[in-house]
């Protein structure tokens, strides 16, 4: 059977083996999934040279290893290195190969469940991996987003960057790429939620199923769409699958995953 797993630090908690082992039943992938917790930094390389000899069949890749192991592949996707960070990694004709599906997984979020964005005023909380990535589905739709930040770095890659203290409600849409909300943390909202009442709100976060942000938005949207789509991109990657993803085959994987693991997890 095909190995791949996750590698990442402190992961034991990961629910990737349960979602991918469902995707790849689904799919029809043979499929063993692992989760992959490092102990130490320098493993890293180990498991690539494991993968190079074919012990292992691909990777996904959290944090803190998303940007470090950029420097130990033979080739990155342009969209990762615009991105700065690679979450996908394989083999194909020894070569080992980097990509980035959480770019993936907002963009067929935005298209699958028709949010419009044309002419939107859009604005982005937080200026860290996840940011980059939704930044990056923007600007490649011709949208320039507002990121706001709380120390705003003139090495960012993004032409309009604010301080958090300037977020007020002249925009359209939010997006919440920060972790402020999430379980058990699930009081908390990284803005003032009387800045996004009668607006538009798109959190990254999946636990809890509706954050305190999302409540108080006039329509909003949590993060589980984008973590299934880009687990189902992962794999189609891995095995050269070009189906295409809709909102049918999302929305089966999700029920699947309901009942079987995250009925008691997505509060």
């Amino acid at each position: 059977m095909n190995k791949f797993g996750l590698i990442g630090k402190n992961i034991e908690y990961s629910k990737s083996k349960i979602i991918h082992e469902t995707i790849s039943k689904k799919l029809n992938h043979n499929l063993n999934y692992e989760i992959i917790s490092l102990k130490k930094d320098e493993d890293v390389i180990l498991y690539l040279n494991k993968l190079r000899n074919k012990e292992y069949q691909g990777f996904n890749v959290t944090i803190p290893y998303k940007e470090v192991i950029m420097n130990h592949l033979d080739i990155v996707s342009d969209k990762a290195q615009k991105i700065g960070a690679v979450n996908t990694v394989y083999e194909k004709d020894g070569l080992l190969i980097g990509t980035n599906t959480d770019y993936d997984g907002f963009k067929l979020f935005l298209e699958i469940r028709e949010i419009e964005i044309n002419d939107k005023n859009i604005l982005i909380l937080g200026s860290g991996g996840a940011s980059k990535a939704i930044y990056n589905v923007f600007k490649d739709k011709g949208i320039i987003p507002v990121v706001a930040s709380i120390e705003p770095k003139i090495n960012y890659p993004f032409k309009k960057i604010i301080k958090w203290n300037l977020i007020d409600k002249s925009y359209d849409i939010y997006v919440n790429a920060t972790p402020v909300g999430t379980y058990p943390n699930i009081n908390e909202s990284p803005i003032d939620i009387n800045l996004i009442k009668d607006k538009v709100v798109l959190d990254v976060i999946y636990n809890p199923k509706t954050t305190k942000l999302m409540k108080n938005a006039k329509i909003s949207y949590n993060g589980y769409d984008m973590l299934i789509i880009q687990a189902i991109k992962a794999q189609l990657i891995w095995f050269n699958n070009d189906l295409v993803i809709n909102s049918n085959l999302v929305d089966e994987i999700k029920e699947k995953l309901k009942w079987i693991v995250l009925e008691h997890y997505l509060k």
